[in-house]
């Protein structure tokens, strides 16, 4: 297969794998926006401290959101009024775990790998939010310039009230989930087409030659980055470079690190988070995944 097939292929392939999720993605953040304001999870995330961080990194554990759709989620979110700290502990957690991705990490690279791998995300998750925290408090992150404002797309004046009841509530939810289709949509496209490209590029045998050596670890946090890793798809990955002597440190460290900071979620991210809130939320993801593979890899069985 040429070089073009082959590109074409993987984009065809991915646009099948992601679009689903996407879409589910936006669907829920239209049904949040508008049946989720001034309810519980605003009430409680707004509070802007260590317990909503807390709760956001429970909540991102618990809700099936793939690395695709979580965008689309956490721009909700900030759309209803959750402070940045718990919305970024809110999208480390959510497409790194959730009963699913245990149930399948579990069965197919163990028990000790599915144990650090909850424990590990649930560490990154609150230490990104609280970092961030202290980051907003300490005037290094201002929202006003470094998150892109969230607007609406839809020309029309349309907005949930305390009177808006019934099937027009529900069509203003799907209005809106349509508004963050559109929104996200060219940066979708863009994901596809560099996460296609890297695919065809690349080769499993080319990753695993560096996942069994002494810089496994390190190299593992940034092998996610060329690599487009939907949830639970980094789970097939691992389990043959397991079987081949990859270091369980690594492979940890891959797990985390995957979902998260694949440049696919990077373009998307991009539609939120300005230059200055990406490259520190970059650092914060691969400094932390590289940091709890090391920890994780003496308790390990090897």
């Amino acid at each position: 297969m040429d070089a073009a097939r082959l590109f074409l292929w993987e984009a065809l392939s991915l646009t099948v794998m992601v679009l689903p999720y996407f879409a589910l993605g936006v669907l829920l953040a239209g049904f949040l926006d508008v049946y989720g304001k001034g309810g519980a999870y605003r009430l409680r995330l707004r509070a802007d401290g260590l317990g909503a961080v807390a709760l956001a990194t429970l909540a991102g554990a618990l809700i099936p959101a793939c690395s695709c759709g979580i965008v689309p989620l956490v721009t909700a979110l900030i759309a209803g009024g959750v402070p940045l700290a718990p919305a970024i502990a809110f999208l480390v957690s959510g497409p790194s775990i959730n009963p699913a991705v245990l149930s399948m990490t579990a069965g197919a690279l163990g028990v000790e790998i599915a144990a650090a791998r909850l424990v590990c995300t649930l560490a990154l998750s609150m230490g990104a939010g609280t970092l961030t925290m202290v980051m907003l408090r300490r005037g290094w992150l201002r929202l006003e310039r470094d998150l892109r404002p969230v607007e609406r797309i839809c020309p029309c004046a349309w907005a949930a009230t305390p009177s808006t009841r019934g099937a027009a509530r529900f069509a203003l939810a799907w209005l809106r989930a349509g508004e963050f289709f559109v929104g996200l949509a060219p940066y979708l496209a863009a994901g596809i087409v560099l996460g296609a490209a890297i695919a065809a590029a690349t080769t499993p045998q080319w990753v695993a030659r560096h996942l069994t050596g002494p810089a496994a670890v390190p190299f593992a946090a940034l092998a996610g980055a060329p690599l487009y890793i939907c949830t639970c798809a980094e789970i097939p990955i691992t389990a043959p470079l397991m079987a081949q002597g990859m270091n369980p440190a690594a492979i940890v460290t891959f797990l985390l690190a995957g979902p998260g900071v694949s440049l696919f979620s990077f373009v998307l991210l991009a539609s939120l988070f300005r230059v200055r809130l990406l490259l520190f939320y970059a650092g914060m993801f691969l400094a932390g995944s590289i940091a709890l593979g090391f920890l994780a890899g003496p308790f390990l069985v090897r």
